[in-house]
């Protein structure tokens, strides 16, 4: 068998034994601990404490976004993605279900 067969058959298996959501949120929270892992929380809101507006901090937030590393973007930007996927997909399901109740 070769190995994308392998892949396949694994990410089906995955889907009939535990269900999607389950999944996105294990995949969200590893990449938030990589990403947390990566960056100093203590530092960061020691910083974002000292500023006096929301204005000035969104200018901090994306001059600190600007000058990291790439993985770092990458790692924030796939946790919003997966975020927005998430909150997406959990709407879609209340909506859903809500609709389905007589």
């Amino acid at each position: 068998m070769n190995p994308i067969m392998r892949r396949i058959y694994l990410i089906w298996l995955l889907r009939k034994l535990t269900n999607p959501l389950a999944i996105r949120l294990a995949i969200l929270s590893a990449v938030g601990l990589q990403l947390y892992l990566q960056l100093s929380v203590t530092h960061i809101a020691s910083n974002v404490s000292r500023l006096d507006s929301w204005w000035s901090a969104s200018g901090y937030a994306w001059g600190a976004f600007m000058q990291t590393e790439n993985s770092v973007r990458l790692f924030c930007l796939s946790a919003l993605v997966l975020a927005g996927w998430l909150a997406w997909d959990s709407v879609r399901l209340f909506r859903q279900r809500a609709s389905d109740t007589p």
